[in-house]
């Protein structure tokens, strides 16, 4: 709903912050169909806390790879 209204990405997930902040349970999917929900749903919470673990391990190993790819090709050069 806060894409029709014109908000960015950005906005949405400033305003999900927001909610979060102020003790709204809400989970999010990228699943069909996407978006955000409130949830009292102790299981959906879960899973989502699950899938926010999930990503955030992917996203330092990325973080890793592209490292030492760089390291690798750019010795002189080191990322530490």
């Amino acid at each position: 709903m806060v894409f029709l209204l014109g908000a960015t990405s950005k906005k949405t997930r400033a305003l999900i912050k927001y909610a979060v902040k102020k003790s709204n349970l809400i989970k999010s999917s990228t699943a069909n169909p996407s978006g955000f929900w409130l949830s009292n749903n102790k299981k959906e919470i879960l899973k989502n806390i699950e899938s926010f673990k999930n990503r955030a391990c992917r996203t330092l190993e990325s973080a890793v790879r592209l490292k030492d790819t760089w390291n690798s090709i750019n010795p002189k050069d080191p990322i530490k």
